[in-house]
């Protein structure tokens, strides 16, 4: 996890310098930086300073799961200490589902999360479930 403050109140700076901390380390070791979550606090006048925190995954390159979308941002900070396999008989995503899980990614794509040749790729393999 990586968190950043700065000054002001735009979160924008340290957004940046949160994805750019992450990509860097994971560079050195010569590992793909894949974000988790995201959440940042915009500055309040006298009270405190934006902030970011980023949890991201350093993955090998070519590793199948840097093409999943998996960015969160929420308010709620989580602690995951291992994985769990939950399997079902019914598909990835419902068709109920569906038109959410391309509001979600359009909306990474408008903050300039994914580009728009990933947001285009995701969009495909929704679409051909």
């Amino acid at each position: 996890m990586v968190t950043s403050s700065g000054a002001g109140f735009s979160t924008a700076s340290v957004r940046e310098n949160v994805f750019q901390k992450a990509s860097e380390y994971c560079e050195s070791k010569g590992l793909v930086m894949m974000p988790v979550s995201f959440n940042a606090e915009p500055g309040r006048m006298g009270r405190n300073a934006p902030s970011a925190d980023l949890v991201f995954r350093a993955l090998k390159p070519g590793d199948p799961e840097l093409g999943r979308p998996n960015l969160r941002e929420s308010d709620e900070k989580l602690d995951i200490s291992h994985d769990i396999n939950i399997k079902t008989d019914q598909p990835a995503v419902k068709k109920a589902d569906l038109y959410e899980e391309l509001i979600r990614l359009n909306e990474l794509k408008e903050k300039g999360i994914l580009t728009e040749e990933e947001f285009q790729i995701q969009k495909e393999k929704l679409l051909s479930n």
